[in-house]
């Protein structure tokens, strides 16, 4: 363990050697980048304009960095694409990077803000060749090694492609918020009175009343279970009462399907809905060829059901035994005579 430990401490000293490896280096003819980007922000802050910052890749990351830093000093700090980002105009400041020294949307940024009278400040590795220096009002010259002039070699570099300058940015923003907060007459203290809050939920009086340590927690998997077959049991419950009583109230709930919680439910009432209406069919379609009696007839009808009930009540066992099947032969038969003398007429 130790002897990752300190592999570990060695090369973070490494790392932190090539990073301040760029400060020291001349950067003349240009002023330092720590002075240019100081005094071009305090310039900002004294006449209370806004501050644009854009870069693409891990370029951009650092100066989403420091436009969140700059929020906290109190600036009006945004970032270009955000939702709410304003547009820039005259006495507006706009910090771009463009580590290799070009890039094209980086270049039509630069543009469009000079276009509408804001300023430019320019962060790379390349002040003498990149396409978006020709757009640039200031030059903050960052000596770092990036993807322009990385060379292949043997073996895997510490800091490889454009690390070295990204890094350097990181460190370089730090020290521009030291040095603006002195500038600005600003102590730590103001940093986090600007910063948000949504991420100190210590400051915040929750209404929710926490658990103590030793109770389980509100919500279980057991608890989660209990509440989906609840569910479950509420909507068969809702079902049955509207759908699975019959007119004595007594269930007529099929025991050999499943119960009525899937499309499959519904087959048992379709089908008998379906012979329902096959056998109501059958019996209008029988009514409709038998046809009405006429009116003489249903009263010579009337009175033979009469004189029958008559016979009953004198011997009912005789008219059980001798008179019920040739009745309904016979009343077959002057039905269908019914219909061919309603039809003769």
């Amino acid at each position: 363990m130790e002897s990752r430990s300190d592999e570990a401490g060695s090369m973070a000293k490494e790392i932190c050697s090539q990073i301040a490896s760029i400060f020291s280096k001349p950067t003349h003819p240009y002023p330092p980048p720590l002075d240019v980007l100081v005094n071009e922000l305090t310039a900002v802050a004294s006449r209370k304009a806004r501050v644009f910052l854009y870069g693409v890749g891990r370029e951009g990351l650092m100066l989403k960095a420091l436009c969140m830093r700059l929020a906290h000093l109190g600036l009006q700090a945004h970032l270009v694409f955000d939702m709410t980002t304003p547009p820039i105009g005259p006495g507006d400041l706009l910090v771009a990077s463009a580590g290799p020294g070009g890039f094209s949307t980086v270049e039509a940024i630069c543009g469009v803000a000079r276009s509408n009278g804001g300023r430019v400040l320019l962060l790379t590795a390349q002040p003498e060749t990149g396409s978006c220096v020709r757009e640039a009002n200031a030059i903050a010259y960052v000596a770092a090694q990036t993807m322009a002039d990385d060379e292949e070699g043997e073996g895997i570099e510490l800091l490889p492609m454009g690390s070295l300058y990204e890094g350097g940015l990181f460190v370089l923003f730090e020290m521009v918020v030291y040095k603006l907060g002195e500038a600005l007459d600003l102590a730590s203290s103001s940093f986090s009175g600007l910063s948000n809050n949504y991420h100190r939920p210590s400051r915040m009086e929750s209404t929710v009343q926490m658990p103590k340590a030793e109770t389980p927690p509100f919500w279980t998997e057991e608890k989660h279970v209990h509440f989906l077959n609840t569910m479950e049991a509420s909507f068969v419950r809702t079902m049955l009462l509207r759908n699975g009583r019959d007119s004595s109230g007594s269930w007529q709930l099929r025991l050999d399907r499943h119960l009525p919680d899937s499309w499959e439910s519904t087959l048992d009432s379709e089908a008998s809905r379906n012979s329902k209406k096959k056998h109501a069919a059958s019996g209008s379609d029988s009514l409709l060829m038998m046809g009405p009696r006429s009116r003489a007839e249903k009263r010579r009808s009337t009175r033979r059901r009469r004189r029958r009930s008559s016979h009953q009540l004198q011997n009912s066992s005789m008219v059980e035994e001798e008179q019920v099947v040739p009745e309904i032969e016979i009343g077959g038969r002057e039905d269908a005579g019914f219909v061919g003398e309603h039809h003769k007429h």
